[in-house]
Parts: C-alpha cells; structure tokens; sequence
C-alpha cells in the first residue's frame, strides 16, 4: 500500500516539473520493501546462482547507474529499429540493457582482484 501511495506521490510531483533523483524516492524503498517480504515467504531453495545475486547486489547496485550513463551518452543521437518502413519500435534500449548487465558483472569481476572487492561483496 505504501508503495502504490509514493509511486502516485512521484508521478504528481513528475508531472509539476519536479524530478526526483531515482535514489531519492521513497517509492523505490517501499517497492523493495515489499518484494523482499513477498519473496522472503516464498522459501526458495538454495541455488548458485542466488548466493552470487545476494553476494554481490550492492556491487550491482553500486556499478551499474555508471554503465547505464555512459552508454546512454554514447548513443542518445542513434535509433535503431527493426523494421523502420513498418514500425518505430527502438531497439536501442534493450540492447542497451544487455550490454548494462554484461558490462557490470565483467567490472565487478575485475573487482574482485582488487584491494577493492571490500566494496562490491
């Protein structure tokens, strides 16, 4: 409930011009908030794969907003789409988010053999 309530209350301060950083919304710490409480009840068995995620989400956290920037500064004049006669779909963000996630796990992989793995895991 609170995350519907501050979801609405970013939108109408989006909508009278004021731009609220993405960390400095309550409606994404509630939204987590609630994902954790829903997935805590779920009692997931233990695998690989979620030990690496919970290992290392604040260094994906941390890493990936940098990425995400520069590759948007890269390309902010290209669009690309996949069939340009018959649809504008853009194809453009979701290669960008492909390319986010590959290059933040390499980054935090060449981390971890450095002095700065404290910060990543």
């Amino acid at each position: 409930m609170a995350y519907i309530f501050f979801s609405l209350h970013d939108i109408y301060l989006r909508i009278y011009g004021y731009n609220q950083s993405i960390y400095g919304r309550i409606s994404i710490v509630c939204g987590a908030f609630a994902l954790f409480c829903y997935v805590y009840r779920l009692k997931i068995p233990e695998s690989w794969y979620i030990q690496k995620l919970s290992q290392y989400s604040l260094g994906l956290f941390a890493i990936h907003k940098y990425w995400q920037s520069l590759l948007f500064l890269l390309v902010q004049h290209y669009q690309i789409s996949l069939l340009p006669s018959l649809v504008s779909l853009n194809i453009m963000f979701p290669l960008i988010g492909a390319l986010v996630v590959l290059l933040t796990i390499v980054f935090i992989y060449l981390l971890k053999s450095t002095s700065l793995k404290q910060f990543i895991g």
